[in-house]
């Protein structure tokens, strides 16, 4: 019922990187990965909505359009429409998880919305920042481990170990 939102106003600050070990974790196979959300939101998105996980990277929407409230639909809606090129749209049951990116504020977000949890990554060691030798080290060390199945699984057993609080829902963002 929501989506993490990784927002960032410099380049490098790692957010694709996050999105590949959440890809590793999902599988390649499950995940699909689009520039912004024109494929998501436009005609013949059977394929993108049958993934069990969607990166959707430099998104940059408008307020109010129907780009920006067909995904409020998928993020919460338990069916959508989804076509196929050649078929009729059909309601299939939405069993997908949305991860986004930008480096533009996501000022098309209503203030209150619920569906998104806007994450600020920003910190010095960005691209061209002053630390950016550090984190781009950290940064290939963590690529390099994505590379090992059984250094992924062992992130995979840590999270699916993690126990979280009796008051956490997934069911509903409260980040309080």
């Amino acid at each position: 019922n929501w989506a993490p939102f990784l927002y960032s106003d410099r380049k490098g600050t790692g957010k694709s990187s996050l999105a590949a070990v959440a890809t590793a974790l999902f599988g390649p196979a499950n995940t699909a990965t689009q520039n912004n959300v024109d494929k998501l939101t436009g005609r013949f998105n059977m394929s993108l909505l049958l993934s069990k996980f969607v990166v959707s990277e430099e998104v940059k929407l408008q307020a109010g359009t129907r780009a920006s409230n067909t995904l409020k639909t998928f993020i919460t809606e338990p069916t959508v429409m989804a076509e196929m090129k050649g078929r009729e749209a059909v309601p299939i049951e939405q069993k997908c998880c949305f991860l986004m990116t930008s480096n533009h504020l996501p000022l098309w977000i209503e203030p209150d919305e619920r569906r998104y949890w806007i994450a600020e990554i920003n910190h010095d060691g960005y691209a061209s920042g002053p630390r950016s030798k550090e984190f781009t080290e950290i940064v290939a060390r963590v690529h390099e481990m994505l590379t090992d199945p059984e250094a992924v699984a062992r992130l995979y057993n840590a999270l699916m170990r993690h126990e979280l609080s009796p008051d956490f829902s997934a069911k509903t963002l409260n980040i309080t």
